[in-house]
C-alpha cells in the first residue's frame, strides 16, 4: 500500500489552486500560516516578522540563499557583526567584549579584515 506524500507551504494563496492540478489526490496538502504579534486580522499582504534580522530567512526577498555555502557564509558574517560590532542596549557593550574576546567595538573594516 502506497502512502500519500505530504506538502506543507506558507500562506501564499496561489498554492491552493496549483496543488490539486499538479499532484491530484497523491498528496496531503497543508498550509502553515504564522501569526506574529501585532498582525492585523484583515491584513491583505503577508509579510514576515519585524524582528527578523537576517532577510535571507524570508521568502519575500531577492536576498535569499540558493546555495547552502552562501547561507553559511551569510550567517557567519551576521553573527560576527552581531557579536563584535553591535552594541547591545542591555549590555551597553558588544557580547564579544563581555566574553573577554576583545576590548573594543570593531568597525566594519576590522570585521572584514
Amino acid at each position: 500500500m502506497r502512502t500519500a506524500s505530504s506538502l506543507t507551504t506558507d500562506g501564499f494563496r496561489p498554492y491552493v489552486a496549483a496543488v490539486d492540478p499538479t499532484f491530484g489526490s497523491n498528496i496531503d496538502f497543508a498550509m502553515l500560516v504564522k501569526v506574529y504579534a501585532g498582525d492585523e486580522p484583515n491584513r491583505e499582504r503577508y509579510s514576515p516578522s519585524e524582528i527578523m534580522q537576517l532577510r535571507r530567512f524570508t521568502r519575500l526577498t531577492n536576498a535569499f540563499s540558493k546555495k547552502l555555502a552562501n547561507m553559511k557564509l551569510a550567517l557567519a558574517l551576521h553573527f560576527a557583526y552581531y557579536n563584535f560590532c553591535l552594541i547591545h542596549s542591555t549590555l551597553r557593550v558588544t557580547p564579544a567584549m563581555v566574553s573577554g574576546l576583545t576590548d573594543k567595538v570593531w568597525d566594519l573594516k576590522e570585521l572584514a579584515a
